[in-house]
């Protein structure tokens, strides 16, 4: 109860994010507080778009409501509002693209690798996933970074960390990804008689190899020569969880139905504290 009391000044898209995606509501809460609802508005509008699979019963009718997102945004970029009403979110985000001279292009670019989550195909090889989390990840961190202003060069080291943090929570989806006979592993590292509706050893090969991306893309994001400001900080602290993260499926064998997750979210906040303090992104 008290718990509750304690979030009731949160905006609606806070709560929104807070509720579907924790850990970027987290990091978000070290943006300055000038900029801390506009960055909720966007990432509540990409909880929306990124649930689309998990509340529709069949593709068709995720595609429609996708679709019906998209043509919102390009009204918005058109100069119009018929037809965006009755969201929460269109009550913010006309405001927050205008104001803040949002890209369309990246808005294009979440549009085009989420209407891939409704193709039951995996992905045909390391690049076409590192392609779709650009989109649905990367993207979002250059949208996150154009709304609080000033990037200064920041573009590749927010698309790398972006980059290791998607691949990263697709390993660790898999198993609700399954689910929904949704598969991230690119069929290359899959052997042709692989059932790809349940785990087992052949697919450790295809996880560690995912990982390994992942860890390059932090890597490299970690030796650029660039420091990054307080007030950029938000965008980049998912290097810290991402970091912990790849240490847990490691641990687990690169076993994501048995991922040790005791880090819960008082360790989570405690982990992410000292590292924006410590500057470790």
């Amino acid at each position: 109860m008290a718990e509750k009391g304690m979030f009731n000044f949160l905006s609606l898209c806070a709560q929104e994010v807070r509720r579907h995606d924790w850990d970027r509501y987290l990091f978000t809460l070290f943006a300055p507080a000038d900029v801390r609802e506009d960055l909720f508005t966007i990432l509540a509008f990409n909880t929306e778009i990124a649930r689309i699979p998990d509340m529709v019963s069949e593709p068709l009718l995720g595609q429609i409501r996708l679709q019906w997102w998209q043509d919102s945004i390009n009204k918005i970029y058109a100069g119009s509002s018929d037809g965006i009403q009755g969201h929460y979110i269109f009550e913010h985000i006309p405001r927050v693209i205008l104001e803040r001279g949002l890209s369309k292009s990246l808005f294009d670019q979440l549009f085009e690798a989420r209407a891939s989550d409704f193709s039951r195909s995996p992905p045909k090889n390391e690049q076409a996933l590192v392609d779709y989390v650009f989109g649905t990840s990367a993207a979002l961190n250059i949208l996150l970074l154009e709304t609080i202003g000033e990037k200064n060069g920041f573009e590749d080291k927010a698309a790398e960390v972006g980059i290791a943090w998607g691949l990263t929570g697709l390993i660790r989806a898999l198993p609700n990804l399954a689910k929904q006979g949704r598969f991230p592993l690119p069929i290359s590292l899959i052997a042709p008689d692989q059932n790809l509706s349940e785990f087992n050893n052949d697919m450790v090969h295809a996880i560690q190899s995912v990982c390994v991306i992942a860890k390059d893309y932090l890597d490299r994001s970690q030796e650029r020569n660039i420091s990054v400001s307080k007030v950029h900080r938000s965008v980049f602290l998912s290097s810290i969880l991402t970091t912990l993260y790849l240490k847990q499926i490691s641990e687990s064998g690169y076993n994501p139905y048995s991922i040790d997750s005791r880090n819960g979210r008082v360790g989570r906040q405690f982990v992410v504290g000292v590292g924006a303090l410590l500057g470790n992104y």
